[in-house]
C-alpha cells in the first residue's frame, strides 16, 4: 500500500525476546502455527544476540523473529491511503 499511496514505509521485522519457559513455549507454538502462512522463526539465544546486540543475553531462552513488520508514520499513512483509495472508482470518504 505504501508504494501505491506514496508514503514512507521501512521494513524492519520484529524481534520478541523470551526469558521464561512459558514465553518460549508461546514463541514455539506461534512459529508452528504460522508455518507456511507467514514468516515466523524461532531463534536461539546466540542467533538473537547476533540479530540484535541490544538484547540482554542473561537468562535469554530464545526469540521470535518475523519479517513482515514495517515502520510508518501513521498520520501520513492514513492520510495518503485515504487519498489513494478515494482516487479509485466508486470510493468516497465523508
Amino acid at each position: 500500500m505504501s508504494e501505491k499511496a506514496g508514503f514512507f514505509a521501512e521494513k524492519t521485522g520484529s524481534l520478541h525476546l523470551a526469558y521464561t519457559d512459558l514465553e518460549l513455549q508461546v514463541v514455539e507454538e506461534y512459529v508452528a502455527a504460522m508455518s507456511g502462512i507467514k514468516s515466523a522463526e524461532l531463534l536461539n539465544p546466540e542467533q538473537t544476540v547476533k540479530k540484535s546486540p541490544a538484547a540482554n543475553p542473561k537468562g535469554l531462552k530464545g526469540a521470535l523473529w518475523t519479517e513482515e513488520e514495517v515502520i510508518v508514520d501513521p498520520r501520513e499513512a492514513i492520510f495518503k491511503t485515504a487519498k489513494y483509495l478515494e482516487s479509485l472508482p466508486n470510493v468516497e470518504f465523508i
